[in-house]
């Protein structure tokens, strides 16, 4: 039987195993909702789609047979990784903000907690502070919230040399480049010089 969305995600999970990271899969089996990112990829490998899973119809759109399930390289897996643990804690920050009667719709900026994270440790991981920021920042984060900064660090440290190429490409000065990341000047130059060795 396939009458509820549970049912529906849990024969898609059955017809297409590993197409989600095991901890989402466990927790999309008793019955949460996939997030957006996982309900595509899921319904990609079990050879349906997301309208289906979510409201079983149209009825054609019911997966038949189990399919051939798509390799993802080690990049893939981590983007969409990466993109599901994003889209979790902004639904659940969503729901600490309805909780404490706040308009979790107004304009903030969603990187604001990471920025903050930032701003307060280049502030103080050289005085003689830092240990009781670092208690501080382990009793407001989860053990989920660590890994998502981890990984957002992975990939922030992927892009930078494509940020730093497209930002010169757009006439910013190698300075103003280097400012804006926090990094030195003759770091942005190795990137730039890495770009042309190859057409020389």
């Amino acid at each position: 039987m396939t009458s509820t969305m549970r049912d529906r995600v849990r024969l898609a999970l059955d017809l297409a195993p590993g197409a989600v990271p095991p901890r989402f899969e466990a927790a999309y089996r008793r019955g949460g909702t996939p997030t957006s990112v996982h309900l595509a990829i899921l319904a990609e490998a079990a050879n349906t789609s997301p309208r289906w899973l979510m409201t079983g119809q149209p009825e054609e759109h019911a997966p038949r047979r189990k399919p051939a399930m798509p390799k993802q390289t080690a990049a893939e897996r981590l983007q969409a990784d990466l993109l599901a643990s994003l889209d979790q804690f902004q639904r659940e920050r969503r729901a600490e903000i309805l909780a404490a009667g706040g308009d979790p719709d107004e304009d903030r900026d969603p990187l604001e907690l990471v920025r903050d994270i930032a701003d307060n440790y280049a502030a103080h991981r050289d005085l003689p502070d830092a240990e009781a920021m670092y208690d501080e920042l382990a009793l407001e984060l989860s053990l989920h919230d660590v890994r998502a900064l981890r990984l957002a660090a992975e990939a922030a440290a992927v892009i930078t040399p494509r940020l730093i190429r497209s930002a010169r490409t757009n006439g910013q000065p190698v300075a103003s480049i280097a400012a804006d990341l926090g990094v030195t000047e003759s770091y942005v130059y190795r990137i730039l010089r890495e770009q042309q060795a190859p057409d020389q």
